[in-house]
Order: C-alpha cells, then structure tokens, then sequence
C-alpha cells in the first residue's frame, strides 16, 4: 500500500476494522506528494463475501450507505413539499399553490368568482371575488344602477350605496320593465305589444291582434287571456309609486270597448296618504265626454288619444299614487280588446346617464339603451329573428323579433278558426287523445272531465266556445238550428215556455217573429262534430208540430265516412221502424216539462267514428200552434266540462284561496267545494240561483251579478 497519506491510511484502517469497504476497483485517493493528487485503486477486500457482492451496485461515498446514496442521486437536495398542504401560505388569496411531482409548489390563478377580500353582499356593493388573474375584484356597482333597498322602491346605486332616485327620466314609454318598478298592478295590468284578438258576437269571426309599434302599460279588460278572443268580468287598477304631483295628467291612450261610464268605466283617482283616501280625478260616469269614454268598436294601432288632465290646486307639486282603475261591469263584448296608455308625464322612471345602467334591461331581440328621454329603451334587432319558442304546429308558430324591440310570440291565441261561427281551432296531440279541447296559450288543451250527455250548457271555462261549436249548420230556407234558453212563443200567441231544463238545442219551425199569425217555411239542417259511436243514440226531445208524415218531417241520419253517404236512423215521412219515434207523431198544446226519452240503436256502427245530421222541413208556414222542435242530453259531441290546467279557464278558477278569490269583484268563493267561481249569470232570476253571487245594483242604476258579500 504505497504513497498512502497518513489520513488515508488511518481511513483504510478504520475500514478493514469494520469490515464495510467498496470491493470493486474504485481509485481511492492517494498522496503522491502534491496537493489534491491521486493514487491507483485500494485492492483490500471485505473478510464478508457477501457484501458488495451485486454487480449491479454502484459506487459508495465513504461512510454512507447504498440506500441513502440512491435517494441522494435521484432528488438532489430535500424537497420542497410533500403535499399541497405544504404550500398553501405561500400565494395570494387570488392565487393557488400546488405541489406537483417533483416537490416543488406551483402557484397559480384562482378560478374567477372565487371569494376574496370583503364578504359582504349589496345590491350596490357585491362580495369581492377574484378576477381569474389573480387580483381581487370589489364589485362595487356603477353609479346609476338598480337596487331596491329604499322605501320608495326606485333606487339607484352610489359609490356602492342604494338611495333613493334624485333625477326621474322625461318621459315614461313603458319600454322595458323598468319603466314599472315601484309600481302595483292588478287584475290583467301590465306591459304589451298588442292589443288581443277578439271576436264579433254575431259572426263569430275572428278580429285579430293588434300590434303596437312599442311596448305600452294597460289592460285587456274582459279578455281572458291566453285562451283569447275568450272573456271574463275585470275589476283591476294600476297605481304608480309615490311621485310629484304635475300641474297636469299628461298621456296617450288607447280602447277598444264600450267606453261608458256604466259599462268599461275608468276612473282616475289620486292618494296623497299613502292610500288610506282617494280623490277622483275623473271618471267615466262623471266625465262621459273624454276620449277613453267613447264607445269604439274598431281602430287602427296607431289612433291613440292625447290626454290632459289639470289636477287641482291643492295636489300639485304635493307627492302621491296615481290609479287607473278600469271596471268592465260584466263579460260584454266580445269585439272588446281593453285600455292602455303610453307616453306620462308623470312617475317616470329613475334618469339613466349611460347605458350600462339599462344593458340589464335588454333581450334577444333588442341592446337595453339609455334613451332620449332619459329612461331605458330598446335598440332593436331585425324583424323575424328567432327568439322565445321555436315550436312550430297547429296551436303555435315560432316565435320571433317584431322589429320593435320585442318576441312576437307565435301562440294562436283564439279557439277560433277565422270565418266560421263558433268554429274550434281544432288539435289532436293532447294527452286526453280524442279529448282535446282546443288551441289556448299556444298548446293544445286536454280535457279533464267530459260528461256523459251534452245538456248546451255555456262553457264555464269559455264564454265565448259555444257547446254546438264545431257542429255544420245549413239553411235551405228560413231559420236554423241554435241553442236556446226558453221555447218560443207560437203564431197563436200562446205564451213563451220555460223548462227548467233549459238550455237545449233545436229550430222553431214555422214560427216567424210570433203572435202575429204569419209564419215562414223553415229548412234546415245541424251535423255533431265527429265522434266515437256507443251502442245507442239517446237524447230527450220536444216538439209541437204536425209530427212530420206529411208537413214538419224530422229526419236523423249518421255517417262514418265523412258524409260521403248518409245511413237513416229516422225518417217521420215514411212508414215502419224508421217513423216509429214520438217526435214523428203530431202535437198541437203540451206542457214545458213533458219531454220524449229517445233511443235509437247504433250498435252496428260502436267504436267508429262518425257523425249525426239532424233535419227538419216544415214544408209550409203552417200552422199557428207550432213551435218547433227541440233536443237535449245528447250522447254525442259533447263539450268538456273542466280542461286540465287550460288556459282556456277564466281567473276564478285558478284561485287557491278565499282571499284570492275575493280580491276578483266578478268571483266568488263557493265554501261548499272550496272553488273559487265566476259570476256570469245575465238576469237577477239567474243571479239569485246561485248562493254565491249577488245582483248589485250600482249608483248610476247599472246592474250585474258579481260576487255575494262574505
């Protein structure tokens, strides 16, 4: 062992002692008499044989282990982490810190919206949240904004505080909902773009919608939508939040209903405490003059009205709730499409200075801006841009933009179709099946209770849908089928009849204006809608009338091929079976209540669908007993009683509770179904049927049925 230093040699010696030294020929150092020099390779081997012995081992540092040696290669020095719990001190709140596989924490973003700094949350000062580039965001909302933490309920936002609005638009154009915060709407008050489709009472023809060229604050009065041209009785008002008092009442309006002060009356009314009194401005009954006091029965959309009303002097500048109330009195008239108003001087909305305070404001079919008149209005898209719904059958069409600002919803509206008298918009993809009802709200409505004999009751959920609607009627010569509510008085001038069982079907025959002795030759015809045939034809029956061997002959006939032929069920003007029926037999006096129980069987024909067709022929304009004759409790075609979540029922029904349904001067609560139902009886007689309405009788006279006092 040459040129061993003494240092060396003391570690040699150390090392064979213990017997742990690296066998391989390794050079170790050696002093061959300059500084740092180096000797050949230590050759001394371990007395342990299996020690070092894998060939696969590298070389050992002197005094460490061959454990601690891999690790010390393979990391270098200590790690910086273990875990991501190692480094969650080390970022800012808006920055995350990950340790990854090497050890070493990564920082990085925080998600954008993650919380940070102040907690606490305003309508004007939103919790802070990282902007997902790893600074904290205060959220504070710009000057201008809507918030609503003050009384008045318009309020704006400033350097992160909600106050009370300090400066009100010019102008109020009802442009977007903001134009109506503060405001208290009831009954059917509120924004639109039309005026609803209605119906002429005499034709049954459709008058459509009317659309405005911007939206306007108003009420469809006795419409009912979204079942429209459908009706109801409306008591409702609009009330503005509390504001300055003008010297004037300046605004555009628009009406299309009966105008008068007894029936459509309007009424203007101011509170300056808060509600607890009211001093009326106007009133239809008072003023009948005023433009909205008119009776208007068709107008164009843009023939509106400039109002000016002088407030006395003790109101003005003073602050106050303005009402617009509106009471139709009753169901009347179908060509009726309500009241709306635009363009008020008075309680405008909060005064927008940029836009950014109206983007909210904005839709699908229009950029909210801050316009002219200081308030938010619509920047529009082109007209027939998709919005809203896309579906597309025979209750709606897609929806698209009108070019105004606003979704033209495709919905047909009327249970109607155009031209046709009480003609049903007909679907057939409810889930009732062959019970749908018809087209309301843009769906197809299901029925929910069908009754087993049709007894042309009006509908409770449609005024205006006839129980013979969709039935096909033809008049060769004088009158035609319809339904009635009374049996008509004769050419003899015996008297009106009243059966209880009223309303029914039939003709009058022969009778022509009554008590006058001069009647008129009738033919004419009524076919049912199409049904499903049972084993038998059954209704009740009236007639007085030559019987019809000869004069006044009755026919019934059916078919299941769409009328291509028509198979006889009775003929009175031939003899055998087809004659054999109490209504084929002459009757010249009888009683209102001695009805005929008809049966005809039609077991050949059960399951299929198909159709009645009713004729009667006087043949002459004799004789001055007649009056006709008369059906009802038919198990064919009947009308349903009570659609299933439809949007063809009128308000009362959709009441849950007595409070609700009591808040509708034209319902009333029934405590004996817990039902809340509408009043729309005509007559007092009728009125006072029904325990739960009343006839009320108003100041100026006027009379209707609406709810009894509770």
């Amino acid at each position: 062992m040459a040129n061993v230093s003494a240092g060396n040699l003391l570690m040699v010696v150390g090392l064979a002692t213990t017997g742990c030294f690296n066998p391989d020929p390794v050079p170790v150092d050696t002093d061959d008499g300059a500084t740092g020099s180096t000797a050949g390779p230590a050759t001394t081997m371990s007395s342990d044989p299996t020690v070092g012995s894998d060939p696969t081992s590298g070389p050992t540092t002197v005094g460490e282990t061959a454990d601690e040696t891999t690790a010390a290669e393979d990391t270098g020095d200590p790690p910086e982490c273990s875990g991501d719990e190692d480094c969650a001190d080390m970022p800012s709140e808006c920055e995350v810190a990950s340790c990854n596989a090497q050890g070493i924490c990564e920082v990085s973003n925080a998600t954008e919206g993650t919380a940070c700094g102040d907690a606490s949350d305003t309508g004007c000062d939103a919790a802070d949240t990282c902007d997902g580039n790893g600074s904290c965001l205060a959220n504070v909302a710009a000057d201008g904004m809507d918030c609503d933490d003050c009384d008045s309920g318009q309020c704006t936002c400033s350097a992160g505080r909600c106050g009370e609005c300090v400066a009100y638009a010019d102008t109020n154009l009802f442009s977007t909902d903001r134009s109506l915060r503060g405001w208290e709407l009831s009954g059917d008050w509120g924004l639109y773009t039309e005026a609803p489709a209605s119906q002429n009472s005499q034709t049954g023809a459709l008058y459509p919608a009317i659309p405005f060229s911007n939206q306007v604050l108003g009420t469809d009065g006795n419409r009912n939508g979204p079942s429209y041209p459908g009706g109801h009785m409306e008591f409702s008002y609009a009330r503005t939040p509390p504001t300055e008092l003008p010297t004037s009442l300046e605004f555009q309006s628009w009406h299309l209903d009966e105008g008068a002060g007894s029936f459509d009356n309007k009424i203007i009314r101011i509170s300056t405490d808060g509600g607890a009194t009211w001093t009326d401005i106007i009133s239809c009954v008072i003023d009948p003059a005023l433009p909205f006091c008119q009776r208007v029965e068709e107008r164009d959309a843009a023939d509106w009205d400039a109002i000016s009303l002088d407030l006395p002097a003790p109101l003005i500048g003073q602050v106050g709730i303005i009402e617009f109330a509106y009471d139709t009195f009753d169901g009347c008239c179908s060509f009726e499409k309500g009241w709306y108003i635009d363009v008020t001087n008075f309680a405008t909305e909060c005064a927008c200075t940029a836009n950014e305070a109206c983007e909210p404001y904005g839709s699908e079919c229009a950029a909210g801006v801050c316009g002219a008149n200081a308030g938010c209005n619509v920047d529009p898209v082109a007209a027939g841009m998709a919005c809203g719904s896309a579906d597309d059958n025979t209750c709606t069409a897609a929806d698209t933009c009108d070019g105004f600002g606003y979704c033209q919803v495709g919905d047909n509206y009327a249970s109607y179709a155009g031209g046709g008298e009480n003609e049903v918009l007909a679907c057939d993809f409810c889930g009732a099946g062959d019970d749908c009802v018809g087209c309301a709200g843009g769906a197809c409505q299901d029925c929910e209770i069908l009754p087993d004999l049709e007894s042309f009751e009006p509908m409770t959920f449609s005024p205006f849908l006839a129980a013979t609607s969709g039935w096909e009627f033809e008049a060769l010569a004088g009158g035609n089928w319809r339904v009635f509510s009374n049996i008509p008085n004769n050419e003899n001038n015996d008297g009106t009849l009243f059966p209880t069982n009223a309303p029914f079907f039939g003709i009058d025959g022969s009778t022509l204006g009554a008590g006058d002795d001069n009647g008129e030759v009738s033919n004419a015809s009524a076919v049912t809608r199409p049904d499903t045939f049972s084993d038998v034809l059954v209704f009740r029956s009236w007639h007085q009338d030559e019987g019809g061997a000869g004069a006044d002959r009755k026919t019934i006939e059916l078919t299941v091929d769409g009328g291509t032929t028509w198979i006889p069920l009775a003929d009175c003007s031939v003899g055998g079976a087809l004659s054999a029926f109490p209504f084929c037999t002459g009757v010249n006096t009888r009683d209102a209540e001695d009805w005929d129980d008809i049966s005809i069987d039609t077991a050949a024909y059960a399951d299929m669908e198909g159709q009645i067709r009713f004729s009667y022929d006087t043949g002459d304009a004799c004789c001055g007993f007649e009056r006709g004759w008369f059906i009802d409790d038919l198990n064919l075609s009947q009308m349903c009683d009570s659609p299933n979540d439809s949007g063809l029922s009128v308000p009362c029904i959709a009441w849950n509770s007595v409070d609700a349904c009591n808040d509708d001067q034209s319902c009333a609560w029934d405590g004996g179904t817990a039902s809340c139902i509408q009043c729309t009886f005509l007559t007092q007689l009728e009125c006072d049927a029904e325990p739960v309405c009343a006839w009320r009788v108003g100041e100026d006279g006027s009379t209707r049925c609406a709810q009894a006092p509770q």
